[in-house]
């Protein structure tokens, strides 16, 4: 049964919302509520019509039943033509008002005690639609009790009116299952609601605590570079031509700042659905020369030599964002390839393609990452900041960047790493090569 209810409300969401793809962290997606409605509650009303047609035989509640079971699916038809949810769902509140209030009319009237249900309409648009939902069915229901009430007064009684004593206690009894379906359902979909809602919140507060420390990691290296001539400067008498040269390197560390500034703009904006990164074929040699020209102090103050690989050519072009490629992930990775080096050591990078994949390697031989670590190196709510062998701090957050970066390049990263032998760490970078135009990724 749950296998089958599944399949109808999936195909049910997909027909209501062509566009809709299933979401891990949003259950509750306003096509899934209506499918969900509509699988349980049109059955339900066709068997109400059946049952009163057998019991009763009386055509014109049979005739509010069906048009109840109609009304809802309207209310889905709407949404699937406007993907307008409040249209929807006032339709379908509607129709169960409508079935209510007609049985209440054949069933005593104002006197009715099924007439007592209806009260449930602005709680369930309240819950769909807010403040303003609550108001106007609360209106609407008020309005269908005076009509009862004046209708009770003024005007001839109906000709189809039960009152048998055991068919009354029929409906009061049918009116108390569908009323429990309706509030269970309602219920526990605004619960989840509610706690998606608060998770949303906590995740959105987590995401703000990390970009400032991922904001403090990156912009650490640029500053560093502009205090370290700064002191150079300051210790001795500069000739002209240094100072030019000093001046140049400061100058690069300030557009390199605000790069990344702009980068996490951006970055922040991707995940926000206000803007998109777009994808295009990116030089792979550029950006890593520009991510190690201006790691060129630090590389200096320990003696550090990067060598390329030879076949690293002009031609060969990636899918990615140049900016981010060359400023963050290359950044991040040649910065601690420096941190954890020994003095006097070097760094390899290097690259082939297959399979319309690019992978490139940045290697150290450094102290390398104990393996309990290195299963949380990309993870955002972990720390694994760790002094470098000049006693060099970070925040342990450039990494989890890199990850998500590379994932919105189509690629990906991982490690390997040991921190017995000569044998340091590396990090293999997979990137999709660029064949066409720039195209479009949504982060």
């Amino acid at each position: 049964m749950k296998v089958v209810l599944n399949y109808l409300i999936n195909n049910l969401t997909l027909w209501l919302d062509p566009n809709y793809k299933p979401n891990k962290k949003r259950t509750y997606e306003k096509s899934q509520i209506l499918a969900v409605f509509v699988v349980v509650f049109i059955p339900m009303l066709i068997g109400f019509a059946v049952a009163t047609y057998f019991k009763l035989n009386h055509y014109p509640l049979i005739f509010w039943e069906v048009s109840s079971g109609i009304g809802i699916f309207v209310g889905a038809y709407a949404y699937r033509k406007t993907q307008s949810f409040e249209l929807a769902s006032n339709i379908m509140i509607g129709s169960g008002v409508a079935i209510i209030v007609a049985a209440s009319y054949y069933t005593g009237g104002i006197h009715s005690d099924l007439l007592f249900w209806s009260c449930i309409a602005p709680m369930c648009s309240g819950m769909a639609n807010g403040r303003r939902g609550i108001v106007i069915w609360a209106a609407i229901v008020m309005g269908c009790m005076l009509a009862l009430f004046l209708g009770d007064a003024y005007v001839q009684k109906s000709p189809h009116l039960i009152t048998d004593t055991e068919l009354l206690h029929h409906f009061r009894y049918r009116a108390i299952f569908g009323t429990l379906i309706l509030s269970s359902i309602v219920t526990y979909i605004y619960m989840g609601i509610i706690k998606e809602a608060i998770e949303s919140a906590a995740e959105k507060e987590l995401k703000i605590r990390n970009l400032l420390k991922i904001l403090s990691h990156d912009l650490s290296t640029p500053l560093m570079v502009i205090g370290g001539i700064s002191k150079r400067i300051l210790k001795k008498d500069p000739s002209k031509e240094e100072i030019l040269t000093h001046v140049r390197r400061i100058s690069t560390s300030a557009d390199r700042i605000q790069s990344i500034l702009e980068t996490v703009r951006e970055m922040e904006a991707a995940h926000s659905g206000k803007k998109s990164i777009v994808l295009e074929p990116v030089g792979l040699k550029a950006c890593l020369e520009e991510a190690i020209s201006g790691l060129e102090e630090r590389l200096k103050e320990k003696h550090l030599k990067v060598f390329v690989d030879v076949d690293l050519s002009d031609d060969l072009k990636v899918l990615a964002d140049s900016s981010i490629l060359a400023n963050q992930v290359f950044t991040n990775l040649l910065s601690n390839a420096i941190k954890f080096s020994q003095q006097g050591e070097h760094i390899v990078v290097q690259s082939r393609v297959k399979d319309d994949v690019c992978e490139v390697k940045i290697q150290d031989f450094g102290i390398g990452i104990p393996k309990d670590l290195q299963e949380q190196l990309f993870e955002m709510s972990k720390s694994t900041s760790r002094p470098g062998t000049d006693g060099e701090k970070g925040t342990g957050f450039g990494l989890p960047l890199v990850k998500m970066f590379m994932l919105s390049f189509q690629g990906d990263i991982h490690v390997v790493s040991k921190i017995k032998g000569r044998t340091g760490t590396t990090m293999i970078l997979t990137f999709a090569v660029a064949k066409e135009n720039g195209q479009e990724f949504a982060a």
